[in-house]
């Protein structure tokens, strides 16, 4: 069904009373809490004027798993624990490749999507999906030979616990990528803000790359090398976006104009921040050494395509 044009980004002034009364109050209830943080803050205006309130439903940018893999040097074989796992994405992706995969979430909804469409796709025997935390809900008669832990959404609270769980689960030389989005400082309290928190992430939080560095090192991992994608990630969200008004229509149908908008200024307040540094995008890759610290055969030098 056609977007009423009003309605459609771009074409009018942003107008709470498109929404139900229960986010009427909770845009308010933003504004307000965004005083202090100029990015989240210069975000809000800019949407309001700009009404560019969008989900990113098509197109995932390919780089992603790409580098991951890489970084991981996974091959046919090879076993993967993608922590953190959404909708199945990677999960998929390792299947097609002949990797046995077993993908976490928290989210029930993402896990039982992504169990269908790792069904659909014929990929059940090498890939499975489970709902649940990471200790819980990971294979416990199986050792990884690498390993993706992927904690963007994980609380500050259990990233000790988390590292050394993974760790736990690494044979010798094998490979922990944690990508993560982070603050750009190590003092700055971790903490949840109002609309993220209530919309997106619940219990969400950030901390600097400093300290996933320092927990993995303190749970017995050696860290190889830690790369931050910020400018990368500034140039995803855009697409995203734009992907999104693209397929406004679609979007709007599917899950309605509520979520839709919620989940627009949820992608667009995170595009300014990572243009602006206020948030990065941290790859922090580990090798779980042997008992005289040999790493195995990696070679000397990044064996990824940048």
């Amino acid at each position: 069904m056609p977007m009423d044009p009003e309605l459609r980004p771009g074409a009018s002034p942003y107008d709470p009373a498109m929404l139900p009364e229960l986010y009427v109050v909770n845009f308010a209830e933003l504004e307000h809490t965004t005083k202090e943080d100029p990015f989240v803050r210069e975000a809000f205006e800019l949407l309001k004027k700009a009404s560019v309130l969008l989900i990113a439903v098509a197109g995932i940018r390919t780089e992603g798993p790409r580098l991951v893999f890489e970084k991981l040097r996974l091959s046919p074989g090879d076993r993967l624990l993608d922590v953190g796992c959404g909708w199945g994405g990677r999960v998929r992706h390792a299947a097609r490749r002949g990797i046995r995969v077993t993908g976490v979430t928290l989210s029930e909804e993402q896990a039982t999507w992504a169990q269908r469409a790792t069904a659909d796709e014929g990929l059940g025997e090498l890939a499975e999906v489970r709902n649940g935390d990471t200790a819980t809900s990971a294979t416990s008669g199986s050792t990884p030979r690498r390993r993706s832990g992927c904690s963007s959404t994980s609380g500050c609270a259990t990233t000790r616990s988390t590292s050394a769980f993974l760790q736990s689960r690494l044979r010798t030389g094998g490979l922990l990528l944690n990508h993560c989005i982070t603050r750009p400082d190590n003092t700055s309290e971790p903490s949840t803000h109002g609309f993220i928190d209530r919309y997106v992430f619940p219990d969400g939080e950030l901390t600097g790359s400093g300290r996933i560095i320092s927990e993995a090192q303190d749970a017995g991992l050696e860290v190889l090398r830690e790369e931050n994608l910020r400018p990368r990630y500034a140039m995803t969200l855009r697409d995203w976006c734009a992907n999104l008004v693209e397929h406004w229509d679609e979007a709007v149908d599917e899950v309605g104009l509520p979520t839709a908008k919620v989940w627009g200024l949820y992608m667009a307040g995170p595009r300014v921040r990572s243009e602006r540094g206020g948030i990065q995008l941290h790859q922090v890759l580990a090798v779980e050494p042997d008992d005289r610290g040999g790493v195995g055969d990696l070679p000397l030098r990044p064996w990824w395509t940048p």
